[in-house]
């Protein structure tokens, strides 16, 4: 074969390949956005995508990875001696350390098939944008055949990025603030035996200890009556009865508290799963969890057990 048709064949693979290096990143930040999703929809969102990355990372990427080594090693006789081309020489620079990326994506890759996470949404959005770098530089390079055409380029490029990480991180901010605000403090459960004298059995298990109680027999699950319901441990106000719906869950359920400072957030790795607890803000009573999958306007199901409220009459 002649030396167009290996060019050809050249193009096809860098094509393919980099096609390869655009969306596999994208892949890697869904897979991270799902581990926040409820447990079943996780598992379901992220068993998928641990399908989508494998049939395009080995059935596309790597392929036409080797492709491009062998075909563009197949070119470098019609350029020799390389030390006459220095455009050449730099462009094989980028092309190691486009290799080089390629095999830090492929860790990655590995990682997430065995559902570890390392990076955040955020850093894999960044981490995509290093292929773009690549392209950039390297079609300048071949295109002009200028060393200094290509470092414009790149100036240029740097430029897009920091306009586009600004707007990334811009929208980031805008998206965390209509989101859950969770944090990893641990249950504080001193003073166990004020709370002992101060509750009964039942309510010392489960707003001290973070009990549940049985489905469908709290006194305030088919209860709709107009009012507030307080915690039942220090009577700290904390949703209103016109955010109460059911739910079917066999709990009292609220769209909405009060006001959000009234409870705090704290992200629950028990029984095997990822959850968001509530507790009370003034006393740091159990009270259950939130779930993302309630009405309009929230889209939020606090799911609350009745023995952790007392009810007011309006």
């Amino acid at each position: 074969m002649n030396y167009l048709v290996f060019k050809s064949l050249h193009i096809i693979s860098v094509v393919t390949w980099f096609a390869g290096l655009f969306y596999m990143p994208r892949l890697f930040v869904y897979f991270a956005e799902a581990e926040n999703k409820l447990p079943a929809e996780k598992k379901i969102l992220q068993d998928q995508f641990k399908i989508m990355q494998r049939r395009l990372w080995l059935g596309i990427t790597w392929p036409s990875a080797i492709a491009v080594l062998i075909f563009g090693s197949s070119l470098l006789s019609n350029f020799w001696p390389i030390t006459h081309y220095p455009w050449l020489m730099m462009k094989l620079m980028f092309v190691v350390g486009l290799y080089a990326y390629h095999l830090f994506l492929h860790k990655i890759f590995k990682q997430q098939q065995i559902n570890k996470i390392q990076f955040s949404p955020m850093s894999l959005r960044v981490i995509n944008e290093i292929s773009t770098i690549f392209l950039i530089a390297i079609v300048f390079l071949v295109v002009l055949k200028n060393v200094l055409s290509m470092i414009y380029g790149l100036v240029g490029l740097f430029i897009l990025i920091a306009i586009l990480m600004s707007a990334i991180r811009t929208y980031k901010n805008f998206r965390e603030q209509k989101e859950l605000t969770v944090t990893n403090k641990k249950p504080d459960n001193n003073n166990n035996e004020d709370w002992k004298a101060k509750l009964s059995n039942e309510e010392f298990k489960i707003l001290r200890m973070c009990g549940t109680e049985r489905p469908f027999e709290g006194k305030y699950y088919s209860f709709f009556e107009p009012g507030i319901y307080a915690c039942a441990g220090c009577g700290h106000e904390l949703f209103t009865s016109e955010t109460k719906y059911d739910s079917g869950s066999g709990w009292p359920a609220f769209y909405d508290v009060i006001d959000t400072k009234n409870v705090r957030l704290i992200e629950d790795k028990s029984l095997g799963m990822k959850r968001v607890e509530v507790r009370c803000a003034h006393c740091d009573s159990h009270l259950g969890h939130v779930f993302e999958d309630g009405p309009k306007p929230t889209g939020l199901r606090y799911c609350i057990n009745s023995i952790c409220l007392k009810h007011l009459n309006p």
